[in-house]
Parts: structure tokens; sequence; C-alpha cells
């Protein structure tokens, strides 16, 4: 049951990508705007199977009240090394899609829209584990701390949108275009 559940959320999410995908090539845009099209259809494709859907790697940040103790016998570096994980993981999560967006939609790129996309993303994507979970279809975990770094990284990935249009002023608007 659960494995069809689930191959029929994949289907879905890549249907729903490929129309996405199809509607943006048939606007008449040029190569550079089709290519970061592309890119974004590849990189919410990845995003969803990431968040949403279990692999053979747990990657949840859930510890059971009995598997607590255990962790008195691991190292300090074991844990810096999944805090930071954990940390780095969920920042840099949605830059892409900050960035991707600001360059397809002028009308979005503004730090208020960009902040308020990434935050509806995040809440998204972590109240969809929330209920996976409960009804469960997957063991991802529902976290706060989640939404916060995805919302910082959403802050991260405008500014460096902002220096790349300073920077990269030609590559920017080829993409844009």
């Amino acid at each position: 049951m659960q494995l069809t559940v689930l191959c029929f959320f994949d289907f879905l999410v890549l249907f729903t990508l490929i129309c996405l995908f199809s509607i943006l090539l048939k606007k008449g845009y040029g190569f550079g705007r089709k290519l970061t099209s592309l890119v974004l259809v590849v990189y919410l494709f990845i995003l969803f199977m990431l968040t949403l859907f279990p692999s053979g790697m747990d990657y949840s940040n859930f510890q059971p009240p009995h598997q607590i103790l255990l962790l008195v016998n691991l190292s300090i570096s074991d844990l810096f090394h999944d805090s930071l994980y954990q940390i780095f993981g969920n920042t840099f999560l949605l830059m892409p899609l900050v960035f991707l967006l600001a360059l397809l939609n002028q009308k979005l790129s503004s730090l208020k829209a960009m902040v308020s996309i990434a935050f509806g993303v995040s809440f998204f994507i972590e109240t969809t584990q929330l209920f996976m979970t409960y009804y469960k279809l997957s063991m991802r975990v529902c976290d706060i701390n989640d939404l916060i770094l995805n919302t910082l990284g959403a802050f991260i990935g405008f500014a460096l949108f902002r220096l790349a249009e300073r920077i990269f002023p030609q590559v920017m608007e080829f993409l844009k275009k």
C-alpha cells in the first residue's frame, strides 16, 4: 500500500513539473530563459524527492525518547557533524528556488516576495512531512528549525541574486530572456 501511494506521488510530482516546463516552453522565450526554466523544473523535482519521499537514507533529525540516552555515547565531533549537516542543508535548500524565481519573474524579484515564497514552500514541505508521518507514508519529521533555516536561506539566496546581477549583468540578462 505504501509503495503504491509513494509511486503515485512520484508520478504526480514529475507529471506536474513536466506540464509546468511545457507551458514555459510554449511562451516563446529565448534560450537563456528556457534553460533557466529547465533548471527550475529539475531543481523542484529534486527538492520534492529529497524532502517528501523516503529514500534508502534517513536524514530525519527525530530522536525518539529511548534513543536520546544513546547521544551520551557519541563523540562531540559526531554531534557537530550532524548539526552542521542540518544547519547548512536546510539553509542552502531553498537558495536555488529564490535565485531561479527571481530570474524568471521580475515581479517576484523583491526581498519580501522571495522570502514569502520560500517560507510558503518550506511550510508546505514541513506540513506535508507531518501528515505523511502521521499516515505512516514516510518517517520524515516536521521541524520548526527547518522552516527558520529555509527562510534564512531565502534571504541569503536573494542577496546572492542581487550580487550576481552586479557582478555578471550580461549573464543574468541572458538567463532572464
